[in-house]
């Protein structure tokens, strides 16, 4: 549900409240990747292990992956920034249908072209707020664990992620790259087409509670994950 900006932000703020932290970069490589589905034919279903919610703790996530404590171990960044991801999609979904289904006399029309709309529109947020500095996913490994991700999805994943945080965030310039004119044109279509709607569920929204939330489901469930693999042998 939430966008690249909005997970690599969520990595960083994970790692920081992490008493022994991993490798920065394998960990928002981790984050970003359950989005392949997004640039290759990997389904939703299978990148996400679900559609929409967390559908098991995250105590259980070595044994529905299929990796080992050892193989978690060796490539603790990538696992456990792929688990942040899913908690991060959990708890912003959540957040955002709530608010639905609370104002429904209010917000009839809300389409799930509007949630594309207003994750677009916040994820642009996040980036005005974000440094990141000297941030490198492109030799980050991990990937190798996840059958999926093998071959031509993880090469993808990684040549877009990384022109997609080379962006600014903003659409009133083109982007030199063909890809990045296609999305940039793209997102103003969206943002556009559901700007009346999405100003009005902006209006309701609670955007400090949504990311104290999602930040708390994502650092909860990153240490929970990072206690049983460290824990068990």
């Amino acid at each position: 549900m939430a966008m690249w900006f909005a997970h690599v932000y969520y990595a960083d703020a994970v790692l920081g409240m992490l008493s022994n932290p991993p490798d920065r970069n394998s960990f928002v490589w981790g984050s970003l990747c359950p989005d392949v589905d997004k640039v290759s034919e990997v389904p939703r279903q299978q990148s996400h292990y679900g559609n929409t919610s967390l559908p098991f703790p995250p105590e259980d996530f070595l044994d529905v992956v299929g990796i080992t404590p050892q193989q978690a171990r060796m490539r603790l960044g990538f696992v456990s920034g792929y688990l942040s991801h899913l908690a991060v999609d959990d708890a912003w979904y959540r957040s955002l249908f709530s608010l639905r289904e609370a104002e429904p006399k209010h917000l009839q029309g809300w389409t799930i072209e509007t949630t594309r709309a207003l994750t677009l529109y916040l994820d642009m947020g996040f980036r005005s707020r974000m440094d990141l500095g000297d941030l490198d996913i492109r030799c980050a490994q991990g990937q190798e664990l996840f059958p999926f991700l093998a071959g031509d999805p993880a090469s993808t994943m990684r040549q877009v992620a990384s022109l997609y945080l080379r962006w600014n965030g903003s659409l009133s310039h083109e982007q030199r790259d063909p890809l990045g004119r296609s999305w940039t044109r793209r997102f103003r279509r969206i943002l556009s087409s559901q700007y009346d709607m999405m100003m009005k569920v902006l209006e309701r929204l609670d955007r400090p509670r949504l990311e104290r939330d999602v930040l708390e489901e994502a650092v909860d469930s990153t240490r929970r994950f990072m206690s049983v693999v460290q824990g068990r042998q």
